[in-house]
């Protein structure tokens, strides 16, 4: 039996709860903003991010030597307030 009745997971890859500082850098975000990483998965990250304007492409940085998450060029797939969802472009570290 499941419990996610009438609901059906999308996820192609299985996410992992994170609770971990990173970096965001786009062109429209002059100095580089901190945002909690809540959950990261092989595919993408859902962040938590307040007071500025995320684009649909940037960048997100890990710190060095941590782990699950992979620092690279995201795409937003969807938002919720201040949390966003985004899926994982490349390891390259081109916003715009």
């Amino acid at each position: 039996m499941s419990f996610l009745t009438g609901l059906e997971e999308r996820r192609k890859s299985v996410r992992h709860r994170l609770g971990r500082l990173a970096t965001i850098k786009a062109d429209n975000i002059v100095e580089p903003h901190f945002c909690m990483v809540s959950n990261v998965s092989d595919d993408g990250v859902r962040i938590h991010i307040n007071s500025v304007e995320v684009p649909n492409i940037f960048v997100l940085i890990f710190p060095a030597g941590s782990s699950p998450g992979r620092s690279g060029t995201y795409r937003v797939v969807w938002r919720d307030g201040h949390d966003i969802g985004a899926e994982f472009l490349s390891a390259s570290l081109k916003s715009g």
